[in-house]
């Protein structure tokens, strides 16, 4: 069921196409056994090529998972990605999500996206970008390897109460970066 998890989310982030996940789901024996879930059942009845497919499918899942649910794994799927390094277009995006989170009540994200700002400096003054992307990797990493030991350490671990004012990922001004 995890590994669903992960491939539904995966969908609803954009990284697969639902087309690519029906073909995916179609071949997965383990779930056509399974169909006495109703949400498996709904998955391999879902009508993949309807108008508004997408929309329907994301609403379908996150009434099974809940945003919380996908929140978070989303937050720790985007924060591995930038600690791995990705390309500067696809890293602007997760930053720009990153900053949104801040008004979902996740400020320890919210202050990641503002390298989202970082960069506009950077390119605006001509300085090397490539000095940012080592930050957003370093912190990204350091944000990903705290979360997961609080995870550890915490049953009923809640990413939007964690201790945020821990951590200072960017200088009081973002603007004066040296």
């Amino acid at each position: 069921m995890k590994e669903l998890r992960g491939k539904i989310f995966q969908t609803i982030v954009g990284d697969f196409s639902l087309r690519v996940f029906e073909q995916w789901l179609y071949q997965q024996q383990d779930l056509v056994q399974r169909m006495d879930d109703y949400f498996i059942l709904d998955l391999f009845a879902f009508d993949y090529g309807q108008k508004y497919a997408f929309s329907v499918f994301t609403d379908l899942c996150l009434s099974k998972y809940g945003e919380t649910t996908f929140d978070k794994w989303k937050i720790k799927y985007y924060l591995i990605a930038l600690a791995e390094g990705v390309e500067r277009g696809r890293c602007l995006k997760i930053l720009k999500e990153f900053n949104d989170f801040g008004f979902k009540g996740y400020d320890s994200i919210q202050n990641l996206g503002y390298y989202e700002y970082s960069y506009e400096q950077y390119e605006y003054s001509g300085g090397d970008l490539s000095e940012v992307d080592k930050k957003i990797q370093q912190e990204a990493l350091k944000l990903l390897l705290e979360i997961s030991r609080e995870e550890l350490m915490i049953d009923d671990f809640r990413l939007q109460e964690f201790p945020y004012t821990k951590y200072e990922f960017i200088q009081k001004s973002y603007w004066e970066l040296k």
